[in-house]
């Protein structure tokens, strides 16, 4: 059967690309990068487009199409021989993944980029990681979700695993122990220490503390890019529209930001019935971590949580060499691993 790997190149087509995921998914599962091209590439509805450098391909089998992937190198990446693989979505047809995959690494390499990871929509600040493990938690909006039989794509194509994020799920019954919360008071009583609203909307609203405390709290962290001021502004759009206010945390060490936390509201809870929320963003600078600020942050929002009724909250994609944080998530939170996701490189 004859195979095409095709650039998109007007439109139209560009239209197909956006809409194929809905020959995979049900309705109501559909990735982000689903939908009116209008509003998915658009610079002014995703800022992250201002940066970004790409090229979008699609796959035919016999005149039908199969797949899609987009190539993609983010002009803002510290790393400019390092380029993603992004929006990919395909049948079960290994052949047509692996032509698509090869497609998106001559594009970056034609571009200046030795290496090819992903999948990630559309950089490591946005959705990244294909779901390896957790199948039976289903599809959660704003996280990755995919078929089964994805990761066997992968490595049908030649790729290998970088690394993998993981979530892990607080139900309200795990609470914070005694011993924690003795300690924590010790830490709220240190001179200077606060904890406040983010303000996300209106007159001075905190989009440039959040970009700051963003970059200076990942700057180490695997495949930083830094987060622009529009993108920040985004963010706090979307927190302004949907999030609880209340759940959005700053912590400030005499009266410097010294941490950010954000919890955004998870529309498919885990049951009937209950109040659900996701934790989008956590992030403390390094001068001020290895103090306890950091498990203070998480057991006052944990506190929140109890006081405002919600039941469960998912703590999600945190890497799996973040010691630190997941000290804090498994030891003193109590919350369990649910699902797993991975990040592909093309193999040297």
């Amino acid at each position: 059967m004859s195979l095409e790997i095709l650039e998109v190149a007007n439109h139209r087509q560009l239209t197909e690309f956006c809409l194929f995921p809905k020959k995979i998914y049900s309705p109501g599962e559909y990735p982000v990068a689903t939908g009116d091209p209008g509003k998915i590439f658009n610079p002014e509805q995703n800022p992250v487009m201002h940066h970004l450098k790409g090229c979008c391909f699609m796959a035919f089998r016999n005149g039908r199409a199969v797949g899609r992937v987009a190539a993609i190198k983010d002009l803002l990446n510290p790393d400019q021989e390092t380029g993603f693989f992004s929006c990919f979505e395909c049948e079960k047809d290994p052949g047509a993944a692996s032509g698509l995959l090869e497609k998106a690494y001559q594009w970056l390499e034609t571009n200046g980029c030795t290496k090819m990871l992903g999948p990630a929509t559309f950089n490591t600040n946005q959705q990244v990681g294909i779901l390896v493990e957790g199948f039976e938690r289903g599809y959660q909006p704003m996280m990755p979700y995919n078929p089964p039989y994805y990761p066997e794509l992968m490595e049908a194509a030649g790729l290998e695993k970088l690394t993998d994020l993981l979530s892990f799920h607080w139900w309200r019954e795990m609470g914070v122990p005694e011993k924690v919360s003795s300690a924590l008071q010790r830490v709220r009583e240190i001179p200077g220490v606060t904890l406040r609203r983010i303000n996300s909307a209106g007159p001075g609203r905190d989009m440039e503390l959040v970009r700051q405390v963003y970059n200076l709290s990942m700057s180490e962290n695997w495949g930083f890019i830094p987060l622009t001021r529009a993108e920040a502004g985004a963010m706090l759009n979307y927190c302004a529209r949907f999030a609880d206010p209340d759940l959005l945390l700053a912590l400030m060490v005499n009266n410097k930001p010294a941490g950010i936390l954000l919890f955004t509201p998870s529309p498919l809870p885990s049951r009937p019935g209950v109040k659900s929320v996701r934790g989008a963003i956590i992030g403390i600078i390094p001068a001020f971590r290895h103090k306890g600020l950091d498990s203070l942050m998480m057991a006052e929002a944990i506190n929140i949580l109890n006081r405002k009724g919600y039941h469960e909250a998912d703590l999600s994609q945190v890497h799996e060499e973040n010691k630190v944080m997941l000290k804090i998530i498994t030891k003193v939170l109590k919350a369990e691993q649910t699902r797993r996701f991975r990040i592909y490189r093309n193999k040297a």
